[in-house]
């Protein structure tokens, strides 16, 4: 490899979504019963990549909306899917107020809130929506086919702003080789070429 960075192509993502009528369900342990049973049908499909997995628990809750553990059901998720994000919705049709968001997350929101997860749990978290904003133009990027070379100064040209803003990087956050990376001998790391998905 000559270090240059280079496209990778990647398999699309895989959404599993699940629809769970809560009506007849008396208790919060049932519920999660419940979700481990769908779930355990989903758990054996053959699967390239981490599914995005998005559920709608919908129906007349016999139990307060409240009580209903999202980490729990999240928990559950990754013991059967090993998920790369989860998206969880509950409907209270009893209650006007759960019917407000009773809609598919598009693929663009849930690109979007994917990276920004990822890069909440990082230092450029005060710079949430910049940085997500430049993740996001260099796959659209890489999607029309740019050259890599060109994405990947464009994606130095964006940090460099950010970067003026904090210090104590100094590499690119998100690189994973070519100019990002030096080995331990303190010269380039020729290894490989950056990724760009």
């Amino acid at each position: 490899m000559d270090g240059k960075p280079s496209f990778q192509k990647a398999a699309p993502r895989h959404i599993e979504r699940f629809g769970i009528d809560t009506s007849g369900i008396r208790s919060i342990r049932d519920m999660y019963s419940t979700v481990r049973s769908v779930l355990a049908g989903a758990a054996n499909r053959d699967r390239d990549t981490k599914p995005i997995v998005d559920i709608s628990l919908h129906g007349d809750l016999r139990f307060p909306r409240t009580d209903i553990s999202v980490e729990k059901i999240k928990e559950i998720v990754s013991e059967h899917l090993d998920p790369l994000w989860v998206n969880i919705k509950i409907i209270d049709t009893k209650d006007p107020a759960g019917i407000v968001d009773d809609r598919d997350i598009s693929r663009t929101e849930i690109e979007r809130s994917v990276i920004e997860e990822m890069v909440k749990n990082t230092q450029y978290r005060r710079h949430l929506t910049d940085v997500t904003d430049m993740v996001i133009e260099a796959k659209q990027l890489a999607v029309s086919k740019t050259d890599p070379q060109i994405i990947l100064e464009h994606l130095q040209n964006s940090y460099s702003v950010i970067k003026s803003e904090n210090k104590e990087q100094t590499d690119l956050p998100f690189s994973r080789g070519g100019r990002g990376n030096r080995g331990s001998s303190g010269g380039e790391d020729r290894g490989g070429g950056t990724n760009v998905d």
